[in-house]
């Protein structure tokens, strides 16, 4: 796959990511979910079995498109370096393979409340708490991984004569982000009463990050060559 063909791909991967991650963690678990409330909790999966699986489908779909960018995004910045662009691509695709593990907990949790099962009320509630924090637990694991691929990724930006200035610089504080608050959920005692400032600093670092590198990535993939004729600018190049 050439650089050029490689921006497009990469840049309509990372849309479809979003969409798929924000509908299946946003609007789907985190509707479903109630931390405070284990029978709530357990209830709502049971009731709204439907939208619980269109969630586990859009974090299937969001893990799809994150293991293509591992391809697509080498050939975006293999011409920095060869060996370091395989290695934030080993951290994508560990974080993918992390994320996976992580999957199977939703789907332990969508099988075990399925309204056919007869199981004790408490027995089944504990169960769907353990799993979830079982999905919680690994899948900080995997953005760790997930920021430190965003590390080198962002050097590899800074370092390229094709990729605009400023951009790598974004990605480092989207790695920022997410390093700082995988470490806290760790190492942090008290990490439950910063929790929405930490989400909010991976919200503003992550996500924005992430986001620019997607238009940008759209940009260049799709007007980049007539822009830069238009304006003789050589920042950003979409070479072959």
């Amino acid at each position: 796959m050439c650089y050029k063909p490689s921006i497009k791909f990469s840049g309509i991967s990372y849309v479809l990511l979003f969409v798929a991650g924000f509908y299946a963690n946003f609007f789907v678990l985190e509707k479903l979910v109630v931390p405070s409330d284990p029978e709530i909790t357990v209830s709502n999966f049971v009731e709204f079995r439907s939208l619980f699986r269109q969630g586990i489908l859009g974090f299937v779909v969001m893990l799809l498109f994150d293991i293509s960018l591992v391809g697509s995004l080498y050939f975006v910045t293999h011409h920095v370096n060869k060996k370091v662009t395989i290695v934030a691509s080993l951290l994508r695709l560990s974080h993918a393979l992390v994320f996976t593990v992580a999957l199977m907990s939703l789907f332990s949790i969508y099988q075990n409340t399925h309204p056919s099962l007869i199981m004790d009320e408490k027995q089944l509630q504990e169960l769907v708490i353990t799993a979830l924090a079982n999905f919680n637990a690994t899948w900080n694991i995997g953005l760790l991984l997930f920021g430190m691929h965003l590390l080198v990724l962002g050097y590899l930006c800074l370092k390229s004569h094709r990729i605009a200035n400023g951009i790598g610089g974004i990605l480092l504080l989207a790695a920022s982000g997410y390093l700082l608050d995988g470490l806290a959920k760790l190492f942090l005692e008290s990490y439950k009463n910063y929790k929405e400032t930490f989400e909010i600093m991976v919200l503003i670092c992550g996500v924005l990050g992430e986001l620019t590198f997607t238009f940008w990535l759209l940009f260049q993939g799709f007007w980049g060559d007539r822009f830069n004729r238009k304006y003789n600018w050589s920042g950003g190049t979409t070479e072959n």
